[in-house]
Formats: C-alpha cells, sequence, structure tokens
C-alpha cells in the first residue's frame, strides 16, 4: 500500500513538471532587445580650430612645400590660413584657408552643424564654379570660377563642419584651366587635407 502511494505521489508531481515545461516555465530566458544607440556613440564634430595643427607643423607634413610666408594659426579664431611661398611675389604659391563651425565636439551638435555648413558652401556657389566629383576627399568639391585668378586655380571642397580652400600657383604660372595647375592643385588637396585630419 506505501509503495502504492509512493508510485502515486511520484506520478503526479512528474505530471506537474511537464505541464510547467510545456508552459514555458523551463524555457530559457531571451536575450533582452538591443537598445537604440545612443548619443554618445554618434561621432562628434570633427574640426575644432584649437586642435588644428601649426601651419609649420602642415609644412612639415607635406612634401615640396614653400616656406610659410604668412600664417594665422592662433588656435582660436574659425578660420584659419597658411600661405607659403619663397619669396614675395615669386612663385609656386600655395595657400590653404580653413573655415570652421564649432567649437569643441559636441555630439549634439554635430548634425545641425554639418549641414549648416553644408548650406554656407552652397550657398558661395558661384555661376561660374566647376563641380567635381573624383578629389577623393571630402563630400562636395570645386573649382573656383577661372575668370576669378588666370594664373591660379582655387580648389573649394566641403569636409563635415569645415569649408577648406587651396589655392595654387605653378613655378611657370599656367593658366588657372591648365593640367598643370589643376593636377598640382589637386595633389596638394589631397595632401593638406591628410595633414589636417583629426588625430
Amino acid at each position: 500500500m506505501a509503495n502504492s502511494s509512493y508510485r502515486a505521489w511520484c506520478r503526479s508531481i512528474l505530471g506537474l513538471l511537464a505541464v510547467a515545461l510545456v508552459s514555458g516555465c523551463g524555457s530559457p530566458s531571451r536575450s533582452p532587445a538591443p537598445a537604440p544607440a545612443s548619443e554618445a556613440s554618434q561621432p562628434p564634430i570633427k574640426y575644432i580650430p584649437a586642435e588644428l595643427p601649426s601651419c609649420a607643423a602642415i609644412k612639415e607634413a607635406v612634401s615640396g612645400l614653400p616656406p610659410v610666408e604668412k600664417s594665422t594659426d592662433a588656435g582660436i579664431t574659425p578660420t584659419r590660413t597658411c600661405t607659403y611661398r619663397n619669396s614675395t611675389d615669386e612663385a609656386p604659391y600655395v595657400s590653404l584657408k580653413m573655415d570652421i563651425m564649432g567649437e569643441d565636439r559636441n555630439v549634439d551638435t554635430r548634425e545641425i552643424t554639418n549641414t549648416f555648413v553644408k548650406g554656407r558652401f552652397a550657398a558661395l556657389e558661384l555661376p561660374g564654379d566647376e563641380r567635381i566629383t573624383d578629389l577623393g576627399v571630402g563630400t562636395e568639391a570645386r573649382w573656383s570660377d577661372p575668370e576669378r585668378n588666370k594664373t591660379s586655380c582655387i580648389l573649394e571642397f566641403l569636409d563635415e563642419n569645415a569649408i577648406l580652400s587651396v589655392q595654387y600657383t605653378t613655378q611657370n604660372e599656367d593658366p588657372s584651366r591648365s593640367e598643370q595647375c589643376r593636377t598640382g592643385a589637386t595633389d596638394l588637396a589631397r595632401q593638406l587635407y591628410a595633414a589636417i585630419q583629426p588625430r
């Protein structure tokens, strides 16, 4: 009798366990859904004036640049200009202008700042400018109207919160539309771009 009662009790317990397993009580816990990306995971504003390299440091990073002729690299102004030339009024001549919006790496203002700078870049375009798509740096680029300066080619390009401009005059002062001028300016633009990237 005792054995019979014991077996009945075991069957009852096993039955309850089976019901619990079928109802999901014994199933593995599910992984929580991934949380939405937080603002902290978004990239910050790219360029900060105070963190840009000096004109002298840029020269060290770019091969073939003439000596620094003039610089405005105080580090706190939104516009930075570096000019390079062997002596006054002597070619070749290189000028790099960096016009930057944004004073710190605030993630919250990155999108609105970049959108503002993009609109500004578009607003500065003139009817004689020539858009280009194969520069390889920045998001938009164009040749400045060649009629503005017939012996220098000026390459302007947009990169997030910065508008960058490279002006180049060849040793022989080739015309602004010439292959010699534009090839030299393109090569310099790529090297100058690499030299100012945030570290």
